[in-house]
């Protein structure tokens, strides 16, 4: 008969699992904070001497990061234009360059529906256009609020 093997451990006795550092992305968004909704944009790239920032900012990252940077910070500007109703008075355009640029963005819901109104009050437009108009829109006003200054 085989010898039976047995387990040479001592009973009770185990290793720790090492804890992992990465911890998942996710949104902290308070339990009865506003709703979001996801949205795809679709903008052109500004030609060069639109912006200063924007040009300064090509000086150190490639395009692609230096829109993102900017729109980043159009897109809170131009929430709080949706919320206050003064978005109506701005820019909706601006003179574009060479390229698109794509990317997504998270918009709260109550304002999201207030742009949509806006821009497609007939409920006919795929969703990435009305996102690309959106992002568009909040860019001009970023250009033209830059400069006033």
């Amino acid at each position: 008969m085989p010898a039976q093997k047995t387990n040479s451990k001592k009973p009770g006795r185990t290793k720790a699992k090492p804890q992992s550092t990465l911890q998942p992305e996710t949104e902290k968004i308070p339990a009865n904070g506003p709703s979001k909704t996801n949205i795809a944009i679709n903008v052109p790239f500004p030609p060069a001497g639109l912006s200063v920032s924007f040009d300064h900012l090509c000086d150190t990252f490639p395009r692609n990061r230096a829109l993102a940077l900017i729109l980043k910070k159009a897109m809170s500007a131009y929430e709080e234009h949706l919320t206050d109703g003064t978005f109506k008075s701005l820019p909706k355009d601006y003179q574009t360059g060479e390229g698109m640029f794509s990317t997504t963005r998270n918009i709260e819901t109550d304002l999201y529906t207030i742009a949509k109104s806006h821009f497609d009050p007939y409920d006919l437009l795929p969703d990435r256009q009305l996102g690309g108009l959106i992002g568009t829109s909040a860019l001009a006003a970023y250009f033209e609020n830059e400069k006033q200054k």
